[in-house]
């Protein structure tokens, strides 16, 4: 009986362990998806800026012509 119960901390300790591991790589995979979310949306929001730029270039070309 006393090797059962052993056995069966044993196993428990591992449980945790792995649940722990388990825990920290989640918790750094969600801080880099947000960390690549926000600069995707910091490099849309430059491009979004830098075709209307473009944008009102031509505009303002088509008004000299």
């Amino acid at each position: 009986m006393r090797l059962l119960q052993q056995t069966l901390d044993d196993k428990r300790t591992e449980l945790l362990d792995a649940d722990a591991k388990l825990r920290q790589t989640e918790e750094r995979f969600y801080t880099s998806s947000v960390g690549l979310s926000d600069k995707v949306k910091d490099d849309l929001r430059v491009s979004t800026l830098s075709v209307c730029a473009v944008n009102r270039l031509q505009l303002s070309a088509n008004c000299l012509m």
